[in-house]
């Protein structure tokens, strides 16, 4: 309570309002999903059984922004894959906002299908993508090369990801996505690391019939 004059023994004349002023401070840790409410009663000095009591809802402010970006910071990134097996571009997904969310996915069909999935570090297909308050993930977008592409092919397509709801809060992200038939093919396509950690690729390679 930090009305001036207190909020104990006032006197309201016929007629008159009163409004008192009230200050809740959110915890650091707060969510922009954490909700509540207080309670608060007034009480008549002279006859302490006639009250008026109002239940005040209290909400955190929530944020949203979501952000993604392939290897070099921008919104591209190019997979390659050998033919007839997937081929792998590797993106960054955050979430900027303050609360948890579910990310709805769409991409276009291009000449080798639509079958695009994402992965995740320990290539285990995601499904569907959640994210908490400011993560970000390492992933994958995979998709299968044509069997009867040939090297240096590749096909093109856009992945937007976007949180909230339709023409109401919704924020969205967009990258560009190539994926190019190659005779050699490396998981992950890329790591985010530090120089003093150990790296290790898994190298594929099809050899000339």
């Amino acid at each position: 309570d930090v009305t001036p004059s207190g909020s104990s023994s006032i006197e309201i004349d016929v007629g008159a309002t009163w409004s008192p002023t009230l200050r809740i401070s959110a915890p650091v840790e707060a969510l922009g999903t954490d909700s509540g409410f207080i309670v608060l009663t007034m009480t008549l000095d002279s006859d302490t059984n006639v009250t008026q009591t109002a239940i005040l809802p209290i909400e955190a402010e929530r944020t949203r922004g979501l952000s993604v970006r392939g290897p070099a910071g921008t919104n591209v990134s190019t997979g390659f894959g050998i033919p007839g097996q997937d081929a792998a571009a590797w993106i960054l997904v955050e979430n900027l906002g303050n609360a948890p969310e579910n990310v709805e996915l769409s991409w276009d069909s291009t000449a080798w299908g639509s079958d695009l999935r994402l992965f995740d570090n320990s290539n285990t297909q995601v499904i569907p993508l959640t994210l908490q308050p400011s993560q970000t993930r390492e992933l994958t977008a995979r998709l299968p090369v044509d069997p009867i592409a040939a090297l240096g092919n590749s096909v093109s397509t856009p992945l937007t990801l976007c949180i909230g709801t339709e023409n109401v809060d919704q924020e969205c992200s967009t990258i560009q996505l190539t994926f190019e038939a190659n005779n050699v093919q490396i998981l992950p396509p890329h790591i985010r690391s530090v120089p003093a950690d150990d790296l290790v690729w898994n190298v594929e390679i099809q050899l000339p019939a």
